[in-house]
């Protein structure tokens, strides 16, 4: 977060339009994102080395430290790939940069079981991210060779400026007010138990039910909304729309469904008896995030993002953090880590309902698809009661 300063969806939303018409431009533009980025993984890895160490020596983690101090490659890796993925994303040209990330990917679970199968510690595991990460973003640098070596315009960046910033501040009031405000919370009000434990699993589950079917569609629903705004075209901007509903909605919400359903079995699977009681959490945690998505989830940002509405949405995001936090404050003394996960989904349904209620939105949503995705809701619980787990 400290080094990424809004750019790989300042990508989405400045480069795809230029993709294909301006691409000096758009080529000028990923190569100062690229340039800062380098700079900035730079600065964060002598960070890292200069003193780490001595930090968390002083925390009572010399460990820690002793890990953290030789973290700059990873970090300059992944921002460079990061960053790599979102031009291709922005291009709409996923295809060998995803089997790239993919192998990478398999490689590092793959290595990491056998890491600590045979022994191995955390430092090995961490060293073997850094040289896949790596690897990961000479790959990417290879595929986009003539992004670096080709021509290149000139563009003006006042608006993207502005726009990196919103982000930036978006991105820091989130870690605050969002997840490590429930944590912070759950410690001061209820230390000494098991709820932030609890609460964690379940952001976890949550996180990977939600995600899981959809990685980088919605990279590619943002670039897409991106263009039909630019073109000024109200029929495409709707297709858009809808597109981004399908691809996130149609895919995500009855799985978490099904998820809501078996959450007990999906713990016990996973985690050992101890952690039983995260279920229920983990229940109210992607119960919400199923309302969450009925109502239009990330996809209203999208519109408003593109439109250059930024102001709007860091409003949006700092009003939603600051509701979460007062409902943590009196939820979480009720019903623990259940009440921070209850007052985290509320907190996003508030926003959801005055943001409709003040028609921030430009477009609605999508009938048609809603049907779609409230059948297939009810298909997901109906395989519930078909073909039960216990």
């Amino acid at each position: 977060m400290a080094v990424s300063l809004g750019m790989d969806r300042a990508i989405h939303v400045f480069v795809s339009p230029l993709a294909g018409k301006d691409e000096e431009k758009a080529v000028y533009l990923v190569r100062r994102f690229l340039t800062l980025r380098f700079v900035l993984g730079l600065a964060a890895a002598a960070i890292l080395f200069l003193f780490a160490a001595p930090i968390m020596s002083a925390l009572g983690q010399p460990r820690v430290g002793g890990l953290l101090k030789w973290m700059g490659p990873y970090v300059i890796s992944i921002g460079l790939t990061n960053l790599f993925f979102a031009n291709f994303s922005a291009r709409l040209d996923m295809k060998n940069p995803r089997l790239v990330k993919a192998a990478i990917q398999m490689v590092n679970a793959i290595g990491s079981v056998w890491i600590y199968r045979y022994g191995g510690g955390a430092g090995i595991v961490l060293t073997l991210l850094s040289l896949t990460v790596t690897l990961t973003a000479l790959a990417m640098a290879w595929m986009s060779r003539a992004l670096i070596t080709g021509p290149a315009g000139h563009g003006d960046l006042e608006g993207i400026r502005s726009y990196c910033a919103s982000q930036t501040v978006m991105e820091v009031l989130a870690f605050i007010l969002g997840k490590n405000a429930d944590i912070i919370l759950l410690n001061l009000l209820l230390a000494g138990t098991l709820q932030v434990g609890y609460y964690s699993v379940a952001a976890a589950l949550t996180l990977a039910i939600s995600r899981m079917l959809i990685a980088g569609a919605g990279d590619i629903a943002l670039s897409a909304t991106s263009i039909m705004v630019q073109r000024g075209d109200p029929d495409q901007l709707r297709l858009a729309w809808r597109f981004r509903i399908k691809t996130s909605m149609l895919l995500t919400v009855p799985f978490m469904v099904y998820g809501f359903a078996v959450a007990p079995e999906i713990v016990g699977t996973l985690l050992d008896r101890t952690y039983l009681p995260a279920a229920d959490v983990f229940r109210v945690a992607i119960g919400g995030q199923i309302f969450i998505s009925l109502l239009g989830g990330g996809a209203h940002g999208d519109i408003l993002l593109s439109s250059e509405r930024h102001r709007t949405v860091r409003n949006l995001s700092v009003g939603s953090g600051a509701v979460n936090v007062a409902l943590n404050l009196i939820l979480i003394p009720l019903w623990g880590a259940a009440g921070a996960a209850a007052a985290t989904a509320a907190a996003l349904l508030v926003l959801a309902e005055y943001s409709a209620l003040r028609r921030i939105h430009p477009v609605s949503l999508p009938g048609r698809s809603m049907g779609s995705i409230l059948a297939a809701s009810v298909l997901a619980a109906a395989a519930v009661v078909w073909f039960p787990l216990h």
